[in-house]
């Protein structure tokens, strides 16, 4: 096709109205960046992620599929150090074939007995992972300078490796989509609880990943969780399994996920999920969200000046039918893209672009007519929002 017969196609009107919503849009973010009173907006921007909308639809059916390869193991209501040795021992003695500890015990009790069964509990354990935290993060060296552990981190001989279960969460409400899979400590290499957990599981070498960071998968999955008090009971369900101690209903240790509040240890059981799924989420560029933006942008204010055309004396009501349809074949294009062929399109700046397209448009319909009232530039007059005076 010839450049001359593609800007045939091209409506200059169309092309000023995609113009004024980027600069509209481009108006939004730099107040929400830069006024406080939009602090809100840039939140809300900041945390913005269409995958949300994905797994909420992936789990709105209610039915479950629970997974073979994980249990959880709740202990909230334990605090007695004896007694969390016990059921320690318990799962250790059900032979699970990864035992992830997802507690931290930062002070030694006062109870040198409780200490020293608690002690003698975790170095019984055989290919197990004992939580711990990375902290005071070095942005300019991309590492962490220290970490948080259990208080017999010097054992020697352990049975058992540490992993960090530090968690991402987003810039603006904090909503956890993704987790680590490697950090660099104090110029070493460590990896996270749920990366090393499945390396155990699948007796694959951990090594250090590139990108360092993906995705949580929070798929339409639960996990068996049994009491401390069962675990006997279900000895066979542990047997060979990724057991995670922990606890299910303690309010500190609850995060906001897509899904709504979740305990952390099922949010580390949803990132072995992921890791343990060869497929990744590839995501599309901005580039590609801008382009997809325009093309939007420019077929919607077409769209506007057909229907005002065709259906002049009820406009207002078949332009709200085009939004809806144009916004539910987006989303439902992208999570097809998402579900299918795990490929993610960001639609922020297109679903924004899309609700700022009446805004522009009526702005341009002012611009030519001020125009064509105080300057008598003829091109203005082959405006289609050109009305005669």
């Amino acid at each position: 096709m010839s450049f001359r017969k593609l800007a045939g196609w091209v409506n200059v009107d169309h092309l000023i109205v995609t113009l004024l919503v980027l600069f509209l849009g481009w108006l939004l973010a730099f107040a929400s960046i830069n006024l406080t009173v939009f602090n809100p907006v840039k939140k809300a921007f900041a945390d913005f992620s269409m995958t949300d909308i994905f797994y909420e639809i992936q789990n709105s059916s209610g039915v479950k599929e629970f997974n073979n390869d994980i249990v959880l193991v709740d202990m909230t209501e334990l605090y007695d150090r004896r007694k969390i040795a016990q059921s320690i021992r318990d799962i250790a003695s059900c032979q699970p074939k990864v035992f992830v500890i997802d507690l931290i015990f930062e002070r030694p009790s006062y109870d040198e007995e409780e200490n020293e069964c608690l002690i003698n509990a975790v170095s019984e354990i055989k290919n197990g992972i004992v939580s711990c935290k990375l902290i005071n993060y070095d942005s300019k060296n991309d590492a962490f300078r220290g970490a948080r552990r259990s208080f017999f981190e010097g054992m020697e001989d352990a049975g058992f490796s540490w992993g960090f279960s530090n968690v991402i969460s987003g810039e603006g409400y904090g909503c956890i989509r993704k987790y680590s899979q490697n950090e660099h400590l104090m110029g070493t290499t460590v990896y996270s609880l749920p990366y090393l957990a499945v390396c155990r599981y699948t007796g694959v070498q951990p090594t250090e990943q590139t990108p360092k960071q993906r995705n949580i998968e929070y798929s339409h999955t639960d996990f068996f969780t049994i009491s401390h008090r069962d675990v006997m009971k279900y000895r066979n369900v542990i047997k060979d399994k990724i057991v995670i101690l922990g606890t299910i209903n303690e309010e500190a240790d609850t995060h906001i996920t897509p899904l709504g509040k979740m305990p952390g240890m099922k949010i580390q059981a949803f990132a072995m999920l992921s890791s343990m799924a060869h497929h990744r989420v590839l995501a599309a560029s901005g580039a590609i969200s801008l382009l997809l933006t325009i093309l939007v942008c420019y077929f919607s204010a077409w769209v506007g000046v057909e229907l005002m055309r065709r259906y002049p004396f009820t406009y207002i009501y078949w332009i709200k039918v085009y939004y809806f349809a144009m916004t539910a074949f987006l989303v439902g294009a992208s999570f097809l893209l998402f579900s299918r062929f795990n490929y993610y399109i960001s639609l922020l700046l297109p679903l924004v672009g899309l609700a700022l397209v009446e805004t522009s448009r009526l702005q341009y319909k002012w611009i030519v007519m001020m125009l064509s009232k105080h300057t008598h530039w003829k091109f203005i007059k082959k405006s289609i929002y050109y009305v005669e005076p």
